[in-house]
This record gives C-alpha cells, sequence and structure tokens, in this order.
C-alpha cells in the first residue's frame, strides 16, 4: 500500500516534476529525520488540545510556553531551536485562536485510499464549537504557507470527511495558520481542484514503482 500524509499530498500536487519524484522518493524510503519532522510541533499540539480539553485560562498557554522556553535554554543540538519554535507557535495559538470556544470530541481519523494511494488524514482538532460538529488541522510554521498547498488541504479534508460518512459545511472543515491568525474554510475551490487532486493520486500511483 503506497501511504502519503496530507500535508505530502498538498506539496505533491504543487511541486515540479523532478520535486514529485523526490517528495515520493522521501515517503518510500522514510529517514529518522523526516520522521522526526513529523513530530515537530508535538508539543504545540499537545498544549493547544489541553487547552480546549481542560477549558485552561488564556494565561495558562503563555505559562506553557515559558515552561518549554525554558526547556530549551537547557539542550543541545536540534532540540533547543524546536523547542523554542513550540512556545512561539503556543504563544500565537494564545494570541490568535484562545477565545474559540471548542468542546474536544473524540479523535476522527478520515483517511481514505483511491488508486491504490491511502491519505493520512489525522485533523488536529475534533470538536464542536456554537453547537457544530469541525474538525481542524493546526498549521504552526513561522513560514505562511503557500496558498496552492492551503487550497489543496482544505480541498482533500473537505472530500476525505465526505468520503468517510462526515457531511460537513465549509465552514466545518478548518485550517489554521497559527502564526498569521489565518483560518481557511474547506472546499472553497470546487471541482477543478478536486480534479487536480485525483490527477495527483493517479500519478503518484504510476510513479511510484519507478522510485
Amino acid at each position: 500500500m503506497i501511504s502519503i500524509t496530507l500535508k505530502g499530498l498538498a506539496k505533491f500536487v504543487t511541486a515540479t516534476p523532478a520535486k514529485q519524484r523526490k517528495i515520493l522518493r522521501d515517503y518510500k524510503y522514510p529517514k529518522e529525520e523526516g520522521q522526526a519532522m513529523a513530530q515537530y510541533y508535538k508539543e504545540a499540539r499537545d498544549v493547544v488540545y489541553s487547552f480546549h480539553k481542560n477549558k485552561r485560562p488564556k494565561e495558562w498557554l503563555m505559562t506553557k510556553a515559558n515552561e518549554i522556553r525554558a526547556l530549551a535554554a537547557g539542550v543541545g543540538g536540534g532540540s533547543g531551536p524546536r523547542l523554542q519554535n513550540n512556545a512561539r507557535a503556543i504563544e500565537q495559538y494564545a494570541q490568535n485562536f484562545s477565545s474559540r470556544k471548542i468542546d474536544i470530541l473524540p479523535d476522527l481519523d478520515v483517511s481514505f485510499t483511491t488508486d491504490g494511494v491511502r491519505v493520512k488524514i489525522n485533523p488536529d482538532l475534533h470538536v464542536s464549537e456554537g453547537g457544530k460538529e469541525k474538525i481542524i488541522k493546526l498549521e504552526f510554521a513561522k513560514d505562511e504557507p503557500p496558498p496552492e498547498v492551503v487550497k489543496v488541504i482544505c480541498q482533500a479534508m473537505f472530500d476525505a470527511a465526505a468520503m468517510n460518512g462526515h457531511k460537513y459545511t465549509p465552514a466545518g472543515v478548518l485550517y489554521f495558520d497559527v502564526a498569521r491568525g489565518a483560518e481557511h474554510r474547506g472546499a472553497r475551490q470546487g471541482a477543478r481542484m478536486k480534479d487536480e487532486i485525483d490527477a495527483a493520486l493517479k500519478n503518484i500511483a504510476s510513479l511510484w514503482p519507478s522510485i
């Protein structure tokens, strides 16, 4: 089974042919550093989840950010900068999204398989907000994600949820660009983007044996 993440799919859709092959090579022959990158913002995700799950005040987020920053000062190698970025991400979530009145629901897996390619999609948050069920993908990166990548992620999440029997409105599938305080909604791109994603999945299946 060919397996790729949602972000990997988005990067593939928007990449040049040469970069597409590099993306697939990294998935077919995963390296330890690549697996570590997938968990780069683990602390930030865990803190945001706990914040909403336990109905903490905004000040709690800032306290956790300070604790992680203090921890970062005492470690070497790449762990220090990684923890510093997690602290920064928590502070930005506190500034931009901590006022959202969110109730945490059980974790949700909306992964799907098309043309022999499994796209792994596990929303960072499955919530009820204003009485409406929603799934949320959190982007903590310091650099702004490319608009085309955001479009693919939003469309793919929306379509994946529907394939798994979850009939959300566009407002029910959200992508939080935490650093910039921007909220993007699912299914804003329509049929053309869906066709591009479907074509990319067929291309992945075709290229995979030669990688």
